[in-house]
């Protein structure tokens, strides 16, 4: 990984100096997620292979850990110009595209991810790429990328073992007004914190614990923060969408376009494969480190599920309005 981080320091000395060619397109990357995440590490994949297959026609700035922007402010960024890719998660996406919550609707609550593919890739879920695209200015050039489902985790003295155990509980999520509302439904206190700041509050002992998933709590090593206990209740699941500049995709010539695309979805297949193995293999390390954990009782998830989908037309109505 170290030779990986030299390589893009590298990269923007030859930018910086002028070494590389002027008839060269420069394809800036924004991520939030640390260099050790399974996003960061795919995506980062994706910007070595962009710059081997384009003989260096396009040339790649690759910030990750929100060196550059964090995933809330970085939406603005492509918008304006100031970068030119980024892959945020669908929680982001909400302030600027409403329709996007659907994912974070009760309807998804406790289901395989399966789930979602279906419906990205039925004739409404192509609707909904299609207003991203147009709203944001951007271009979407493929699959989406698969975090793993997301359930909460909670500090030592806040063991959660039944959905009841939630009430009165400070819950960090990563954004999205439907999360905030799914855990606060649930009896909890939602609020959204941007990930670097996650340790700070576990620290300080603000939040009693978050919604997240085992790969993220693995990468930031949250034991060391206070993290003690999961509980898998598969509240939904995350996924990032990759984001071009329209600017700079227009920019770009039609096979370098075709290159990106094709780029992409290679990368994307492999990565979704990966994050399972990665979530699976994350949930042993944290248990090796300390943390219990719990499943719901599948009564308990049943009713549950029955109360928040009696409020998903009205969170429908909210997500609108």
């Amino acid at each position: 990984m170290k030779s990986r981080t030299f390589y893009f320091i590298f990269l923007l000395f030859l930018t910086s100096t002028g070494a590389y060619s002027q008839q060269s397109s420069l394809l800036r990357i924004s991520l939030e997620n640390t260099v050790d995440h399974i996003q960061t590490q795919y995506v980062m994949k994706f910007a070595e292979l962009v710059e081997e297959r384009t003989e260096g026609s396009i040339i790649v700035e690759f910030y990750h850990s929100g060196m550059l922007y964090r995933d809330q402010e970085v939406i603005n960024a492509l918008y304006t110009g100031k970068v030119e890719m980024a892959v945020p998660g669908t929680w982001h996406i909400s302030a600027h595209v409403p329709e996007i919550s659907y994912f974070l609707l009760p309807e998804f609550f406790g289901e395989e991810r399966e789930y979602n593919y279906e419906y990205i890739n039925s004739e409404e879920g192509q609707r909904l790429i299609s207003r991203i695209e147009e709203t944001l200015n951007v271009v979407i050039p493929g699959d989406w990328l698969d975090l793993g489902h997301a359930v909460i985790f909670t500090t030592k003295r806040n063991r959660i073992r039944k959905f009841r155990d939630l009430v009165g509980k400070t819950i960090r999520v990563a954004g999205g007004t439907m999360n905030k509302r799914r855990v606060e439904l649930l009896g909890a206190d939602g609020v959204i914190i941007a990930w670097p700041d996650v340790p700070y509050h576990l620290r300080k002992g603000t939040i009693d614990g978050l919604l997240t998933t085992f790969e993220s709590v693995k990468s930031a090593e949250l034991w060391e923060y206070g993290v003690k206990y999961a509980f898998v209740d598969n509240e939904y699941f995350p996924q990032y969408i990759p984001m071009i500049s329209k600017r700079f995709w227009e920019m770009i010539s039609s096979e370098e376009q075709s290159i990106l695309i094709s780029t992409w979805n290679e990368i994307a297949l492999e990565q979704r494969e990966e994050a399972e193995k990665a979530q699976i293999e994350a949930r042993k390390v944290v248990e090796e480190n300390g943390i219990s954990v719990f499943y719901p009782q599948e009564e308990d998830l049943n009713e549950a599920k029955s109360m928040l989908m009696e409020h998903q037309q009205e969170l429908i109505e909210e997500l609108m309005y």
